[in-house]
């Protein structure tokens, strides 16, 4: 899976509800259709997108938005955060990291 389908499936995902319960809901919904070999795919690039936003920046950002921040908080901040897709996701990182990607 290519990282432009792993958004189109968040992104299909948010067009029905922005909640982000529900956008959870929705991409299990298509993964379960979906073939092993591609859910597998999601799981890569689902990774590299909690690789990437396992920053110091970004945490601080967390703990100053949520009046602190646990490691389990941030796990779901970072979850939130690629919940809201990809222009939300990538103007987050690229904020935080001063331009650089």
């Amino acid at each position: 899976m290519t990282t432009d389908q792993f958004w189109k499936i968040i992104e299909a995902a948010r067009a029905k509800d922005t909640d982000p319960e529900s956008v959870a809901a929705a991409v299990k919904s298509t993964l379960e259709s979906l073939s092993v070999d591609e859910v597998l795919g999601f799981d890569r690039e689902l990774t590299k997108r909690r690789a990437e936003s396992f920053r110091w920046d970004l945490w601080a950002v967390a703990y100053i938005a949520n009046g602190g921040c646990s490691d389990d908080g941030f796990e779901y901040f970072r979850g939130w955060l690629i919940a809201k897709g990809r222009s939300y996701f990538e103007a987050a990182a690229c904020r935080s990291s001063s331009g650089r990607r």
